[in-house]
């Protein structure tokens, strides 16, 4: 029997803890904020001692700027399958997919968006680069539509991406209000298609360039 590489199971196992700490802090920086949210409870939910996160980002800042990273990964992830194999030649079958695949994608990975959320009340270099690539990820949708001829001449493609941005945070912002009102969480999947249903009527009245 050959044995396995030594070292080898202290990798994983560093791999291991150092992933559950990455997943205990967003889920807590997005349900709390990054004030809030100390690193022995980052800790604790993670199920590890106080001190390793010490040994494998040092510092709380830099925890949340690992945070942020994995965040902005699995966005860039997300929408990488949202726009694949999309067919961008008919404008408004594509606002529909679109919004179709954002819900089946985005839905199971709250904690994203609610991250972004929290991230947006800092005023910081790091908080502002990370929205910056965030704002890219999301001109994808945009640029897109421009290369084929769909988006209307006029367009500001900065405030379109913005629009999305909008759509995307609002109900995470509103999440509480919208809940009052309506009586449904603001993320309960019937409630997603409704609004997605509206959203598209105004993104392809807003956005498309008129056909013939």
């Amino acid at each position: 029997m050959s044995k396995q590489p030594a070292g080898r199971p202290r990798k994983e196992s560093d791999r291991q803890v150092r992933d559950a700490l990455l997943t205990a802090a967003i889920a807590l920086f997005s349900e709390q904020g990054f004030d809030k949210v100390g690193i022995r409870h980052i800790a604790a939910k993670a199920g590890v001692s106080f001190g390793l996160i010490r040994h494998y980002f040092g510092t709380k800042d830099a925890l949340i700027a690992a945070t942020t990273e994995l965040v902005l990964t699995e966005l860039k992830k997300a929408y990488t399958e949202i726009l694949d194999d999309i067919d961008v030649s008919d404008g408004q079958a594509y606002i529909d997919q679109l919004l179709e695949r954002a819900i089946t994608l985005l839905s199971p990975n709250l904690d994203l968006l609610f991250y972004l959320s929290r991230l947006a009340s800092l005023d910081t270099d790091d908080a502002h680069n990370a929205f910056r690539t965030y704002f890219q990820i999301i001109r994808q949708d945009i640029d897109r539509l421009e290369a084929a001829g769909k988006l209307r001449v006029d367009a500001n493609k900065v405030w379109l991406t913005f629009q999305i941005i909008f759509a995307q945070l609002g109900p995470v912002f509103l999440a509480g209000p919208i809940e009052a009102i309506i009586g449904r969480p603001a993320h309960d999947p019937d409630v997603l298609v409704a609004r997605n249903r509206e959203l598209a009527s105004v993104f392809k009245f807003g956005f498309l360039a008129k056909e013939g």
